[in-house]
């Protein structure tokens, strides 16, 4: 807050001020709303696929009792929640690129086995699971919110991480609960989202 709220004060002690801040975003920031967009869709698919998808995926298709999955869900969202302020520290630390390279890398690597620990059974494993996916949620989270504000000038700031987040939300994030339901009945496989977002993380990973 210390560094970003330097950036701002001097911007707006000078007044620096955009008419049409949304129109100047996408005609002047077109390449930064392309890799905001990126960014986004793999923060909206993932907390759609933790607070919509996996508490019905746990009761539906694993059978747990509906009080374990929303407890499961709940501890691994409220982990995911903690470790966000941290992970945006180690980034002002270490760079924004290599925590967002290690979340994606941590998807694609550990997936399948988290979605195998959430399909055993256990409450205990289920908690492992989710808390691996989260560990790698946090880790991109923490800083692509810093790296998404960053990718534009302060005059269009606001209009720009507006329209990508909303855009990337709406198209994506909205329909991660419906595709992977289509996914489990097409392929009978409970285990199948996992290879969805392998894919997903695999086209941030660049």
């Amino acid at each position: 807050m210390k560094r970003l709220g330097l950036a701002h004060s001097v911007s707006a002690g000078r007044r620096q001020t955009e008419a049409a801040p949304l129109r100047r975003a996408v005609i002047t920031g077109r390449r930064a709303l392309g890799f905001c967009i990126g960014f986004v869709v793999i923060k909206a698919v993932m907390h759609w696929m933790l607070q919509a998808f996996i508490p019905a995926y746990l009761v539906t298709t694993l059978h747990y009792p509906a009080l374990d999955a929303y407890t499961i869900t709940t501890l691994g969202l409220l982990f995911v929640a903690v470790l966000v302020p941290f992970m945006g520290y180690l980034s002002d630390r270490i760079g924004r690129k290599p925590l967002m390279l290690a979340g994606c890398l941590g998807l694609i690597l550990f997936a399948w086995p988290a979605m195998k620990l959430l399909a055993s059974g256990e409450v205990f494993s289920a908690m492992l699971g989710l808390g691996l996916l989260g560990l790698c949620i946090a880790a991109f989270d923490g800083a692509s919110n810093a790296a998404m504000a960053e990718l534009f000038p302060t005059r269009i700031r606001f209009g720009g991480v507006a329209i990508a987040y909303n855009l990337a939300v709406a198209f994506f994030g909205g329909v991660t609960p419906w595709s992977l339901a289509w996914l489990l009945t097409v392929t009978g496989n409970p285990l199948s989202p996992a290879l969805s977002r392998r894919a997903m993380a695999l086209t941030r990973y660049d």
